[in-house]
């Protein structure tokens, strides 16, 4: 159960980046630029089956508020289990700290 929770943990970043972090990859250079490190593409299983809910409640049994129901809310958008393939990206090597980030956008004039 632990892996599963594990699994279903890595899966959701992987998934975060994917969907957020990624651009088209068919211009992907061979060299990587300067601190940028490519995460390949892949398939993975995302999610977590129903079945698997209740042993998230034995999990946080020292949780006050976890019960089947608390479990359920907080999880159960995670179900059912299905396969996701995603495509390479680049990410940085290493966190941006807000500093770093502020000299970007006073650099760049960036605008989210």
């Amino acid at each position: 159960m632990k892996k599963t929770v594990f699994t279903a943990f890595v899966n959701l970043i992987v998934f975060y980046f994917t969907v957020f972090a990624c651009e088209k990859t068919s211009n992907i250079n061979q060299k990587n630029p300067k601190g940028i490190v490519l995460v390949p593409g892949g398939i993975f299983q995302m999610g977590i089956d129903k079945e698997d809910i209740a042993d998230l409640v034995i999990m946080g049994k020292n949780v006050a508020h976890m019960d089947s129901m608390h479990a359920l809310w907080w999880f159960g958008d995670e179900t059912p289990k299905h396969t996701v393939k995603a495509v390479s990206f680049y990410m940085d090597e290493h966190e941006v700290t807000n500093k770093e980030f502020a000299e970007f956008v006073a650099k760049t004039s960036y605008k989210a």
